[in-house]
């Protein structure tokens, strides 16, 4: 939540529209989620479980898209800035 605010993109920002408020909120839902899926499966805790490939490929899915997403607003808004001066 503290770095959405530094890149101007949390869901109570009332610039943005309703769904795309709901779209980032759904992006926090999925990153806290990978906490809990690290305690759990990954390799740095007594693993408990062990993941099955739909769930490695949705995890990783969702890294790689919020990863992309959040390196596009940040290059977008560095060339914003630059446009500015």
């Amino acid at each position: 939540k503290r770095v959405s605010k530094q890149i101007h993109l949390y869901p109570e920002d009332s610039k943005t529209g309703n769904s795309f408020n709901e779209i980032l909120r759904g992006f926090i839902s999925i990153i806290n989620g990978f906490a809990g899926i690290s305690n759990s499966i990954a390799d740095r805790h007594a693993t408990v479980k062990h993941p099955r490939k739909h769930h490695a490929k949705i995890a990783v899915n969702s890294a790689m898209i919020i990863a992309d997403f959040l390196l596009d607003s940040f290059e977008y808004q560095q060339s914003t800035i630059k446009n500015r001066t």
